[in-house]
């Protein structure tokens, strides 16, 4: 430990007991803390051990000093001072939440063993090496767990953080067929507490990202799970995170509480299985999808008339890397009226007229993801993150369509648009960030910034019903340049004039005049402000301006903001539907404690 570290500690804990009036003799006072401080600085000035501080201090203190520490921070301490490393093995209090990726499996047991009765969190990896006996440790403790994470990996031990960052070690062979069976008996076993559950195949996972052909069927009976999985009876699991590995065709009583479902694997679905899959779980509410392909059903036309009702309960659907074989899947969960359907990796050549955007009511165009609001006779959103196929999706919509939302650089890439002869709203996001000392380059689109206000008459969006016009800066996302220097996304510099004259050109006569127009977050550089102001009251009856830019509370709100494994999706995010990756698997070396 540096001298720094050591200060950061002691400030920690000054911090927690300056305020803190104790009568118990379990925990030390003021006094008795800065006491042991000042032995452990005076020790470090006459040149011993910088362990030996640490070593003098009692265990109340060093219990202060342990609850004051993040995962990373338990588990640094474990190999600095061996009083905290034991007494982290024998303080029931200190931790619920283990992580033990690489960890022995002794070590593992006594982790187990020596954690409180309920454990709220275990996530362990299984690789070839301690597969068999962190298997049979953990069958001994699933009834005490609320939520676990099991990874299935080729590798047993991760970079050597503490010895010179050797390579990974690569175990040779894959798991055995008898490893299997006993992951499948371990997984049969009562779990009453278990809450979330996630189980990733993180070696044969080719299939999703590459489109490579899966033999499935040939290795049904190392990918299918039991039916009896934990326990068989439906008990308090709400969570559930699956990859590479299949339900059986009866779906475990274990998941009828369901309320998100996280499933990917190499199978072949349809509208029968879909059914039969959504039966079986009635208070499912959030479904995250990836497979192979889709098998049209004999019987097809039978369940395509099946009421919206089927599954009441769904509200949100995520499909993954969908194709022209997987188009049909957006088609059947149209039929539940779900409240959001978000396809990533969208492409398929002639499957936008079948998804009923004729009924669409609203677009948002953003540089990251497209959103369809349509009517009530089908899913009230879809949620694309392929702007590209912006022409196939949004264009046959611009007919019927009411309110339209899009970025900047988008009008800008697509324009000109089809006529829009039923918007109402127009909402324009100034999406360009501009440099203060390059006032020609931008983050996002390498034309000239705000083109929108120097289009031609063939170029402007003819919508001349429109009655409110919005014109917001984009403050409220990140401007994307990592330079020192100021940004102008957040107070656009514009003219008014050009303003009136876009407008204008939408309307596309000079009779109407809007009946609100809204500049958020604008600023004017008209040499003349009375002709400015004048010229937008030429165009609209009431001139709204507010300082703040709008902000897309539906993608930005509570109902799809990105969470954990018991979380919802983010359509904005990544690619998995509710799982916080990020470094999850590499960031702790051996694991952690909580």
């Amino acid at each position: 430990m540096t001298t720094s570290t050591l200060h950061v500690l002691s400030t920690r804990l000054v911090d927690l007991f300056q305020n803190t009036v104790s009568t118990s003799s379990a925990t030390p006072s003021l006094d008795v803390l800065c006491t042991h401080l000042h032995k452990t600085q005076l020790a470090r000035r006459r040149g011993m051990n910088e362990r030996s501080g640490f070593v003098a201090l009692p265990i109340p203190i060093l219990c202060c000093i342990v609850r004051q520490l993040g995962p990373w921070g338990k588990i640094v301490m474990t190999h600095v001072c061996h009083r905290i490393r034991s007494l982290l093995l024998s303080e029931q209090s200190l931790w619920t939440n283990i992580a033990v990726y690489y960890a022995p499996s002794d070590a593992v047991a006594t982790y187990l063993v020596r954690s409180r009765p309920v454990l709220a969190r275990v996530a362990m990896a299984l690789g070839p090496l301690y597969f068999a006996d962190r298997l049979r440790i953990l069958q001994l403790h699933l009834p005490r767990i609320e939520e676990l994470d099991l990874d299935i990996v080729t590798y047993s031990k991760p970079l050597d953080f503490w010895n010179g960052f050797g390579p990974v070690e690569h175990e040779p062979g894959p798991l055995m067929q008898s490893d299997w069976e006993q992951l499948y008996t371990m997984l049969s076993e009562p779990a009453p507490h278990m809450t979330t559950f996630a189980l990733d195949d993180m070696v044969n996972n080719s299939w999703e990202y590459n489109h490579i052909p899966w033999e499935f069927h040939a290795q049904e009976t190392r990918w299918s799970l039991p039916v009896d999985l934990l326990g068989g009876e439906p008990g308090a699991l709400h969570s559930c995170y699956l990859r590479g590995f299949a339900l059986p065709r009866q779906v475990p009583p274990a998941f009828a509480n369901l309320t998100l479902l996280e499933y990917r694997a190499p199978i072949v679905l349809s509208r029968i299985i879909l059914d039969d899959l959504l039966g079986a779980m009635p208070m499912l509410q959030r479904l995250g999808l990836s497979f192979l392909t889709w098998l049209n059903d004999s019987d097809e036309s039978a369940s395509i008339i099946s009421p919206s009702s089927l599954h009441p309960s769904l509200k949100e659907v995520a499909i993954y890397r969908i194709d022209d074989k997987k188009a049909p899947a957006i088609a059947y969960f149209e039929t539940h009226a779900v409240t959001d359907i978000v396809v990533r990796y969208f492409q398929i050549s002639s499957g936008a007229t079948a998804l009923h955007l004729d009924a669409a009511v609203e677009v948002t165009l953003r540089l990251e993801r497209i959103i369809i609001e349509r009517t009530n006779a089908y899913a009230s959103r879809l949620h694309f993150n392929e702007p590209s196929m912006l022409p196939s999706l949004v264009y046959p919509s611009f007919g019927g369509l009411q309110r339209l939302i899009v970025d900047e650089s988008i009008w800008t890439m697509h324009s000109p648009f089809p006529p829009a002869p039923n918007v109402q709203l127009l909402r324009i996001i100034l999406s360009s960030c501009v440099d203060l000392e390059d006032p020609f380059a931008t983050s996002f689109t390498f034309a000239e910034p705000y083109n929108l206000f120097a289009c031609e008459v063939e170029e402007a969006l003819e919508c001349p019903a429109l009655t409110v016009f919005e014109l917001s800066a984009h403050c409220s996302s990140p401007c994307g340049r990592n330079g020192p220097n100021r940004c102008l996304c957040s107070e656009p510099r514009l003219s008014f004039v050009d303003v009136a004259s876009f407008v204008r050109l939408c309307l596309k006569t000079a009779s109407r005049r809007l009946q609100t127009l809204r500049l958020h977050g604008i600023q004017s550089i008209d040499w003349d402000p009375e002709a400015a102001w004048s010229s937008l009251y030429d165009v609209a009856c009431e001139v709204d301006m507010e300082a703040q830019a709008w902000v897309d509370t539906r993608t930005h709100g509570d109902s799809l903001r990105a969470q954990t494994l018991t979380g919802v999706f983010d359509p904005s995010g990544g690619d998995f539907f509710g799982r916080n990756w990020g470094n999850q698997l590499h960031q702790y070396a051996y694991g952690y404690l909580e």
